[in-house]
């Protein structure tokens, strides 16, 4: 049970990474997690999360378009 709460842990953090955006802080922490090439995951981890904050803000601008 523990090991879930450990894993859970680094998801967190790593949530919270992408959504401070904080690029230095990723890339340390995916260093850390054994990546080869922590720049490259941290600028795609950034992309993907600033994607779905744009799909987030459009599908919440369609639905308020709707009423």
């Amino acid at each position: 049970m523990a090991r879930k709460e450990e894993v859970m842990g680094k998801m967190s953090w790593l949530a919270y990474l992408v959504e401070t955006e904080d690029e230095q802080g990723l890339i340390e922490f995916l260093a850390g997690r054994g990546f080869k090439n922590p720049n490259l995951a941290a600028r795609e981890f950034l992309k993907a999360g600033s994607e779905i904050k744009e799909d987030k803000a459009k599908k919440s601008k369609e639905k308020n378009n709707e009423k």
